[in-house]
């Protein structure tokens, strides 16, 4: 079976799908890609078993055929190589895969298309279209608060909700939640699923260099995302998420807002002298001034800043976890972020300030209780 293909063009397709190829799997033809060849079609396919994707390349051939193939090895021949046509042989009764290029041949062992995992096909489905920077911004607002419990499976994966006003993603791992809502993804139909960790950073890397909508399809086992010539499915996480509504409090009087970077910058420089273990950073809050504090008796540390808020309630004092609270205000990229709290003991709510009309985010942080003085 033989085509002609640009290097370029084959190196760029595969390396979009080497993602899901690990480097010590206990399936060895997990090692490969699979190639699929059909009349001016390339069909290249990699797979973990719970997720799988494939990319269409188009090429010049009246073959039809498959084969596997060490994908990683073929990258790696392939990334210093200079654009131009390769003229591919697959031969699928020795087992080998020979490519020639203006300068060179080169040949790599292959292995029987039958041994490779099958995609599975997705039947009773709903669909919907997002827009992939939509996607994008849902992923990146929310995949840092995923949980690595393999005792909670449900928050170890994305929630998914689409209803006929909106589109929410929300993640937790108990200690934080971040809720995130798009007012321009809508549907007919009310469904919700939960999707892997693993598949999430696959799409993250690649709807960046993506424009126009992503096709997502699913049913209760699999979702599949189509955009451009590119294609991705991924078992769902077979669990209940939790009611994470009931965690949100209801009331909160007490709302301080202070500048994001300002609040950012100051928490990278206390985080070294807080408790190792804790990462505790106390905020005393009194009328129009946040006094942030680090302590570590172990070591002899510490150290605390002053700065200028703006704050409706009761004078207050509040401990987090500089760890967590860097990482919700690093994923938020608005100028100013809002606090609103009850007590001491209870979740604090911070939402950015001034967001985009179609999206709405609440981010939820647990408390570490502190004495206060």
């Amino acid at each position: 079976m033989k085509f002609t293909v640009s290097s370029k063009t084959l190196y760029d397709g595969l390396s979009k799908i080497s993602g899901l190829i690990g480097t010590n799997n206990i399936i060895s033809i997990l090692d490969n890609s699979l190639l699929r060849l059909e009349k001016g079609k390339l069909t290249a396919i990699s797979s973990d078993i719970e997720n799988s994707m494939k990319i269409e390349i188009e090429v010049d051939s009246d073959y039809e055929g498959s084969m596997a193939i060490p994908a990683k090895k073929m990258l790696e021949t392939l990334k210093f190589m200079p654009e131009q046509p390769l003229l591919i042989n697959m031969n699928v009764d020795e087992k080998s895969v020979e490519f020639n290029s203006s300068n060179g041949k080169y040949k790599l062992a292959g292995f029987d298309a039958n041994e490779f995992p099958k995609i599975p096909e997705i039947a009773d489905t709903n669909s919907v279209m997002v827009s992939a920077d939509a996607l994008l911004k849902a992923i990146n607002t929310t995949s840092f608060a995923i949980g690595n419990d393999e005792q909670r499976k449900a928050m170890t994966g994305l929630f998914c909700q689409f209803d006929q006003d909106s589109a929410t993603f929300v993640a937790t791992d108990a200690q934080k939640l971040v809720r995130y809502t798009r007012r321009d993804v809508k549907t007919n139909n009310t469904f919700s699923f939960i999707l892997p960790k693993k598949v999430l950073g696959q799409l993250k890397s690649l709807l960046s260099s993506v424009s126009g909508d992503v096709e997502l399809t699913f049913n209760k086992t699999n979702c599949a995302f189509k955009f451009g010539n590119l294609y991705i499915i991924c078992r769902l996480i077979d669990a209940n998420f939790p009611e994470y509504n009931n965690v949100i409090p209801p009331d909160n009087p007490n709302k301080m807002t202070v500048g994001r970077e300002g609040l950012l910058n100051t928490l990278r420089r206390l985080a070294p002298l807080t408790n190792q273990t804790t990462h505790q950073v106390s905020f005393k809050i009194e009328g129009s001034k946040l006094i942030a504090s680090a302590l570590d008796l172990d070591f002899a540390s510490g150290g605390n800043e002053e700065q200028p808020i703006s704050y409706i309630g009761d004078d207050m004092t509040i401990g987090f976890s500089s760890k967590y609270l860097g990482e919700i205000l690093q994923t938020i990229h608005t100028e100013d972020i809002t606090f609103e709290m009850s007590t001491p003991s209870r979740a604090g709510l911070i939402f950015p300030v001034n967001e985009e009309e179609n999206e709405s985010t609440l981010m939820l942080l647990m408390p570490i209780l502190v004495s206060v003085e």
